[in-house]
């Protein structure tokens, strides 16, 4: 059940089973006015954390390499190398 006015919601289990009086169960039930409201909410992993952090690495083992790369072409070319000159 829903009632959008009031933001909230109400999650029944209906059963065939056990006696009438047990046949609707109520499971939850959620106001979720504030929920809109939420930048990062996961019940799930990855989590938005666990993302940014895969980001971050990514981009620190970029810039890793980037800088890898210009230690190798100065090793290539050599400290006293006529390229360097400019």
């Amino acid at each position: 059940m829903v009632d959008t006015v009031a933001q909230t919601m109400w999650i029944y289990r209906l059963s065939s089973r056990g006696s009438k009086q047990k046949r609707l169960e109520l499971l939850a039930a959620r106001r979720w006015k504030y929920d809109r409201f939420l930048e990062q909410y996961n019940t799930t992993e990855p989590k938005p954390q666990q993302v940014k952090e895969i980001l971050e690495e990514f981009g620190k083992l970029e810039e890793q390499n980037q800088h890898d790369s210009i230690i190798n072409i100065l090793e290539i070319i050599g400290p006293n190398s006529a390229y360097l000159d400019d």
